[in-house]
């Protein structure tokens, strides 16, 4: 999916300035406390940058949130179970959350951590938005206690840094052909997705075997990825083993104006050592963050920019696919914008967006 962040002596081995900008601003989530009787004073941006919650100028205490309040005060740092209420308005929700510090009014930016839910939690307008579940038990039947795909994939495991593509780019993955491991790898994906069902584009006509289509990915520990999903379509991928930070903005939401016009600016700006959250917010309003771990999957739908950065292993691999959904159209269309203003060939994508309704 993603291009390998590089710098002059190659692939990066750290995770980029962002994650810590986004890990500084998450530490500093707004306190559990009753809420203040008094109308609450927007401050100024520490020197952090905080992102979600502005700091109090010296001498001044920190005002009091509840979870309520912080909603209400527009302090954007929502959890999964606030972000879950939130969901039934998803029209509106840009609109609700609001900066994510008070000197960013104008861009209503946020920033919201994923936070794992269960399969069996899940609603179809979830979708909308990055997503995390776990307990996936009736996919799991699909496929693991199958002893031909036990097989594979842990061959695949013992050999991926082993390719060839491995030793240049530090990651690999290959599209799942044995059929004896192919139907039941689909079947894992049909009830993982099945809330989506009735809701998926077919794009046949433009490309016969995509609706079959299912790959193992591995990664390499310390490696910062960086770019949109295989195709620009939402992305759906299984993580086996390792532990993944992953940073996801909303390309829809950038900034009118601004000077972040095409993918290989916006790739640019968020590759900068030198970025603060101040100037994140104010280009990139909505931010979605994960951490993304064994046995949990992480659906991300188009339109969507995505960083991640490899934490853990010594092994790190999954299984993905990619679909489109007709809820996705807006965000492949934003995708399409981006790619032109690179000068890219996207003849393609606009027979794709002919099949959309």
């Amino acid at each position: 999916m993603a291009n390998a962040l590089k710098t002059s002596n190659g692939v990066v081995n750290a995770p980029p300035q962002l994650f810590q900008v986004l890990r500084d601003c998450m530490q500093q989530k707004p306190e559990q406390a009753k809420p203040s009787p008094q109308p609450q004073q927007q401050q100024p941006l520490g020197e952090k940058g905080d992102a979600a919650t502005a700091t109090a100028t010296e001498g001044e205490q920190k005002p009091p949130y509840s979870e309520e309040e912080a909603l209400k005060e527009q302090a954007p740092f929502l959890d999964g179970a606030t972000l879950e209420a939130a969901m039934g308005q998803a029209a509106e929700l840009l609109e609700e959350i609001g900066p994510a510090a008070p000197a960013m009014a104008e861009a209503k930016g946020y920033l919201v951590r994923v936070d794992t839910v269960s399969l069996d939690q899940v609603k179809a307008e979830f979708f909308q938005y990055p997503l995390l579940f776990t307990n996936c038990v009736a996919a799991h039947d699909a496929w693991r206690g199958q002893k031909d795909c036990g097989s594979y994939i842990c061959k695949w495991a013992s050999m991926y840094k082993k390719e060839a593509a491995f030793q240049s780019m530090r990651k690999s993955q290959e599209i799942i052909q044995d059929r004896r491991v192919l139907p039941h790898i689909e079947q894992f994906f049909s009830k993982c997705l099945e809330k989506l069902h009735g809701k998926f584009v077919d794009i046949q006509k433009v490309s016969a075997n995509w609706g079959n289509v299912s790959y193992i990915f591995g990664f390499d520990v310390g490696i910062a990825n960086i770019g949109v999903g295989p195709n620009c379509a939402s992305l759906a991928r299984y993580l086996l083993m390792g532990e993944v930070e992953v940073v996801m903005i909303d390309m829809k939401t950038l900034v009118a104006g601004d000077t972040i016009t095409s993918l290989n600016k916006l790739k640019s700006f968020l590759q900068s050592e030198d970025i603060t959250a101040k100037a994140l917010c104010e280009k990139c309003p909505a931010i979605h963050y994960a951490v993304w771990q064994k046995d949990t999957m992480l659906v991300i739908p188009a339109g969507f920019i995505i960083v991640e950065y490899v934490r853990s292993g010594p092994l790190c691999y999954g299984l993905r696919k990619s679909f489109f959904t007709e809820e996705g159209k807006e965000g492949y269309k934003k995708s399409k914008e981006m790619l032109v203003a690179d000068g890219r060939d996207v003849e393609t994508m606009e027979d794709i967006l002919k099949l959309f309704k």
